[in-house]
C-alpha cells in the first residue's frame, strides 16, 4: 500500500495492488477461466505479501479484496468516481461509487 498512500494515480496498472494482480491474472488465464470457481472454498488466485511469511489460507486474499477497495476508494485506481448521493451526502446509497466513463485507456479497458 506504499504506492496508494503516496497519492499517486495509477492510470498504468503498474504500482497499484488491483494492477498487479490483473496483469498477473491475464497473464497467466487470459481467458479468465480463474473465475469460473468449482467449489465453494476456491479462490480465484492465490496471494504472497512479499517479506510477511504469509500463506494464502483466506487471510491474504481477503486483505488484498481490502486493498483494492481502499485503493479504488481513494481514486488511486482511476475506475470508480463517488455515486452523485455520496458526493452531496443526500438520499440513500451514499456510500456507492459508479464507473467513471473518463477511463479509457487500454488500461482502464483491461
Amino acid at each position: 500500500m506504499v504506492f496508494a498512500d503516496s497519492g499517486k494515480v495509477d492510470h498504468e496498472a503498474k504500482y497499484s495492488m488491483f494492477g498487479q494482480i490483473i496483469k498477473q491474472l491475464a497473464e497467466s488465464n487470459p481467458d479468465m477461466s480463474n473465475f469460473r470457481i468449482k467449489s465453494i472454498d476456491e479462490k480465484c488466485y492465490s496471494i504472497n505479501f512479499l517479506g510477511e511469511g504469509s500463506i494464502d489460507a483466506g487471510g491474504p486474499f481477503r486483505e488484498s479484496l481490502t486493498n483494492i477497495a481502499e485503493e479504488m476508494e481513494k481514486g488511486v485506481v482511476p475506475l470508480l468516481i463517488r455515486s452523485p448521493n455520496n458526493k452531496n451526502e443526500h438520499g440513500i446509497n451514499r456510500d456507492c461509487y459508479i464507473l467513471d466513463s473518463r477511463s479509457k485507456t487500454p488500461s482502464h479497458k483491461q
